[in-house]
């Protein structure tokens, strides 16, 4: 799926050439923008040197609760493997009503969750009212080609993630988004891949029969590591600066950007969107681009494109575990028990 991403993210932005025929009244709302930027902060938000030392960081959580608080999500996770590991080895009954005490504050915040849909579309409408209201009209019109092509790009990559849900279970792809109906919504809502892990885990495990001990796992590792809807910003914001800054972009850096993609959307596992944004400049330097410029103008219109790329997430990772966990029932299981009895 992460090469998938990658070669959609990059065919779309060099067929449709979002940096290209700005004309000078966008180009000259965009350079506003980027002044203004530059003077209220002194520092635009580059990516810091990336080694062992801050890997490492960026793992293990020094406070759980100031991990949970901001959003580190590769530290919540870290800790939550490493805990679990530690309940699992505890023989006593204790250990068991840890479990249980956990499986019901999941029910309790999964019921909470489904009661906040019915006010999700009017969060949604003051969300992106706010950002247009600080952002400007001016330059949601200037990024229209850019907000226009990320979507095009996320419909490609939900038609080949549907089709790859319809290869593992067979169900067609009206019938498997009606079961995913839910969770989809959720992530579109709130913007948050983890909102909607809570009904993602209820779907799979009622509409697809995947075992739950599976889902439990592979899920929020798909979605925390690997990061679908990140390498498809990468890989188009990428295009978008090169066009814009005319560097020529051949086959050469066609493969770059590709390769720098994925170790972008590594580095900035676990982090929110805003922060994982920064790790473009791996990308960008690679080009001898300035970042600084494509996250200002990426960030002014993130609230426009973060819905439908929390909805590439989700469906991306529901496809991932069906192809990683096939589901019980399937036609090949019965199959197999056939031949078993016949043998017996």
């Amino acid at each position: 799926m992460h090469r998938t991403t990658r070669l959609v993210g990059l065919i779309v932005g060099l067929a449709g050439r979002p940096g290209d025929g700005l004309g000078k009244e966008k180009q000259s709302t965009l350079g506003k923008l980027l002044v203004e930027t530059e003077k209220r902060s002194d520092r635009t938000a580059e990516a810091d040197g990336f080694n062992m030392k801050s890997f490492v960081s960026m793992l293990i959580p020094t406070n759980i609760f100031d991990a949970l608080y901001h959003e580190k999500n590769l530290q919540v996770l870290f800790f939550s493997v490493v805990f679990g590991i530690g309940v699992g080895l505890i023989r006593s009954p204790a250990s068991g009503h840890i479990l249980a005490a956990g499986e019901t504050i999941f029910k309790a915040f999964e019921k909470a969750i489904s009661w906040s849909l019915y006010a999700l579309p009017f969060g949604l409408m003051s969300i992106m009212a706010v950002q247009i209201a600080q952002t400007g009209v001016t330059v949601m019109i200037a990024m229209a080609k850019f907000i226009m092509l990320t979507y095009a790009a996320a419909i490609i990559l939900i038609a080949i993630s549907s089709a790859a849900i319809w290869y593992a279970t067979g169900k067609s792809v009206v019938k498997s988004f009606a079961d995913l109906k839910e969770p989809l919504l959720i992530a579109f809502g709130t913007r948050s891949s983890y909102a909607a892990m809570p009904s993602l885990f209820q779907s799979l495990r009622d509409e697809f029969s995947l075992e739950p001990q599976a889902i439990h796992l592979i899920v929020p590792l798909n979605i925390v590591i690997c990061r679908y809807s990140m390498v498809l910003v990468y890989t188009l914001g990428t295009v978008f600066a090169a066009q814009l800054y005319g560097v020529p972009f051949g086959i050469f850096s066609f493969v770059l950007a590709l390769f720098g993609a994925v170790i972008a959307a590594l580095a900035g596992a676990g982090s929110p969107a805003v922060a994982a944004l920064s790790m473009i400049s791996i990308v960008l330097g690679m080009f001898g681009l300035p970042s600084g410029t494509a996250i200002i103008l990426i960030l002014a219109i993130i609230t426009m494109i973060d819905p439908i790329l929390t909805v590439i997430n989700v469906h991306l990772a529901c496809s991932s575990a069906l192809f990683i966990t096939k589901p019980a029932g399937t036609p090949k299981d019965s199959a197999d028990m056939s031949a078993v009895g016949t043998t017996v």
